[in-house]
């Protein structure tokens, strides 16, 4: 007899008209149900709110009433008491003077690299350090640091060299750099910083205010600080003295209540300061008109914000941790108590939710450590039709 396989066919034709059956009738409920469903996420919630102030520094301003001045202090760095800070001129040949002083450094150095008679390469660390250093300088358009790893740079790297070397020419060379070294030194004024601390070259014409200011602030006289800005004509840097700084903010009412006399909280300025900085709250002023005048001391971050005044900054209150939940997932049963809808399978849960926080959107609620608790991973129901605890329809 011969052997067929319909009845193995008809079986296979069988299960897969049940298999569409099965995901026709789902499909219809889901379309018919309408359920927009959201995932129970743990996340970290940080309170705080926005302050929009102005930082207070001690501050001395360096003036140049000269046409060229030279800034000699590396930018954000300290310098001491009587160092100089830069040289001015009010001669352009002067300034050429300069121009060939350095030319003629960079000869002689590269003429006595050639007779050094080492016949040995530079040191590769070295001449990977200068050619970092003239990089940044280049990077940063400090023309004024281009000097130093030019020089060390061509030292290195001519070291090794068998050119001939005149040494008439060189030592005519020497001479003529010492005679222009003199002249510079009658035709430059030297600028000294009058005390130690931080130089930078960002001013803004709020060097004038200073810590004494803060005492009994309010909003008005914050505000009228803010308006007492001056000239910067003939600036050319400043010197902080540190490490104390001020952040006096305008804070609203309402978060100013959660801030105390001398307590500590946070201040997050962000890329300028690489993150959070920690601050002591030493005034709150009475509120007027839903805002408080509000003093923070800094002892941190001095040389990250120098360049920094006006600003908004976030006062960090504390921290909640949970399970995030959207406003539109929560109800309120008949005993006052709060709940969310979780669907698990075919069938919807009921599960009790404690708020945390409210975020605007959603909700941090308590990982409760219950068996029955709302987890992360949960399918919570937002919206939906006819949703109610049981097996779906």
């Amino acid at each position: 007899m011969k052997r067929t396989n319909n009845l193995i066919n008809a079986a296979i034709a069988v299960v897969f008209v049940g298999v569409l059956l099965y995901l026709g009738v789902y499909l219809l409920r889901s379309f018919n149900n309408g359920y927009v469903t959201a995932e129970a996420v743990y996340v970290d919630l940080q309170e705080s709110g926005q302050a929009q102030g102005i930082i207070i520094r001690e501050e001395t301003v360096l003036f140049s009433s000269q046409a060229y001045v030279d800034v000699l202090a590396e930018q954000g760095k300290n310098v001491a008491k009587g160092e100089v800070i830069a040289n001015a001129t009010d001669s352009a040949a002067s300034m050429a003077e300069a121009a060939r002083i350095h030319q003629l450094e960079m000869q002689i150095s590269k003429a006595q690299a050639a007779t050094g008679g080492s016949g040995k390469t530079g040191d590769d660390a070295a001449v990977r350090a200068a050619l970092l250093d003239l990089s940044a300088a280049v990077a940063r358009k400090d023309m004024s640091r281009l000097y130093e790893p030019e020089v060390t740079l061509a030292s290195l790297v001519f070291q090794n060299q068998d050119t001939a070397v005149d040494a008439e020419q060189l030592a005519a060379m020497k001479v003529e750099l010492n005679q222009l070294r003199g002249q510079a030194n009658t035709n430059t004024t030297a600028i000294m910083s009058p005390i130690a601390g931080l130089f930078t070259t960002a001013v803004d014409g709020y060097e004038g205010l200073n810590a004494s200011m803060l005492t009994d602030l309010t909003p008005e006289s914050l505000r009228a600080l803010t308006e007492r800005r001056e000239d910067t004509e003939g600036y050319l840097g400043k010197i902080a003295v540190g490490p104390r700084w001020y952040f006096a903010a305008l804070v609203n009412e309402k978060d100013a209540k959660r801030l105390s006399q001398s307590s500590v909280t946070t201040l997050d300025l962000g890329k300028y300061a690489s993150g959070n900085v920690e601050a002591v709250v030493t005034h709150i002023s009475h509120p007027q008109n839903g805002v408080c005048a509000v003093v923070f001391k800094c002892r941190t971050a001095l040389a990250e914000t120098l360049s920094l005044r006006e600003l908004t900054a976030e006062i960090v209150y504390g921290q909640v941790s949970g399970l995030r939940v959207p406003v539109r997932a929560v109800h309120v049963n008949e005993n006052g108590e709060t709940f969310v809808y979780v669907m698990s399978s075919l069938q919807i849960e009921e599960k009790t939710v404690e708020i945390l926080a409210d975020a605007g959107d959603y909700y941090i609620v308590a990982a409760a450590p219950e068996v029955d608790a709302l987890r992360a991973g949960n399918e919570i129901i937002v919206s939906g039709k006819n949703v109610k605890a049981g097996i779906r329809d």
